[in-house]
């Protein structure tokens, strides 16, 4: 295994952030997302569905410089929240957070394009399942004002030719997700399958993109986490056996 890949099991530290009461608050999976990412330093930094700007802020606590960094959010709620945030964090000179719908056309104020971008889209599909009666953790949660190929379409439209890009999504919709990377021309220079109870029952699917074929074999992890009282531990695990005989995208029993 890769020496450095064990970075993305490594401890980190986590922003004491505003956080809306009753609608939108970070959860694990935004946890995930930050560990994923190496330490490093990079021109421009985009997040795109910033929420209330975990991503970025945790990024920067964690071995993460930007010259600038851009976080896009839909909701005016959480445009303000990020806005407070990044101000606290003292972030505000190098980061800009835009109200503005993926699904439109926008332009950044900062000039140039991005090295490294991160998503953690909403992947809960608008006819399925229970929608929260609050707008702003069903817009967050759920494909109501933008689905996965309208984001990775934008960070295909502000990624430099050698960026990395970094995305979580559930294994229940694992099928979906590689048919819209192979749709979207995203990939896969790094797939991490992280589960909390059982390596038969995997419960994310990091990702490390690249918008051009990556020059040599996929980096493959198995990745053991534990959530409790707030904090997240995590154990990457070598199997092999796993691995061959595992189809990237197969659908999964969990629906």
């Amino acid at each position: 295994m890769h020496a450095d890949i064990r970075m993305h099991a490594r401890p980190i530290t986590l922003p004491e952030l505003l956080q809306s009461a009753q609608g939108y608050r970070y959860a694990v999976d935004s946890v995930l997302l930050i560990q994923m990412v190496p330490p490093g330093q990079v021109e421009h930094l985009m997040d795109l569905g910033t929420g209330n700007g975990i991503l970025i802020i945790g990024l920067a606590m964690n071995g993460v410089t930007f010259q600038h960094a851009t976080g896009i959010e839909i909701q005016a709620s959480l445009v303000r929240l990020a806005r407070r945030n990044i101000r606290r964090a003292g972030l505000a000179d190098r980061v800009e957070i835009l109200h503005a719908d993926i699904r439109r056309r926008f332009e950044l104020n900062q000039r140039g394009r991005s090295d490294l971008l991160v998503c953690n889209p909403p992947y809960r599909s608008p006819v399925r399942g229970r929608i929260p009666p609050d707008t702003e953790r069903a817009v967050a949660r759920h494909e109501i004002a933008g689905r996965l190929r309208d984001f990775l379409r934008v960070a295909h439209r502000w990624a430099k030719p050698e960026a990395r890009f970094y995305l979580i999504y559930p294994w229940r919709r694992s099928q979906y997700l590689f048919k819209t990377l192979e749709k979207t021309h995203w990939y896969p220079f790094h797939v991490d399958l992280c589960y909390q109870k059982h390596p038969g029952r995997i419960d994310f699917v990091r990702l490390g993109l690249r918008p051009r074929p990556p020059e040599g074999p996929v980096i493959r992890t198995i990745t053991r986490f534990t959530h409790r009282k707030g904090a997240v531990e995590t154990a990457v695990l070598e199997n092999d056996e796993f691995w061959r005989s595992f189809k990237m995208g197969s659908p999964d029993a969990q629906s």
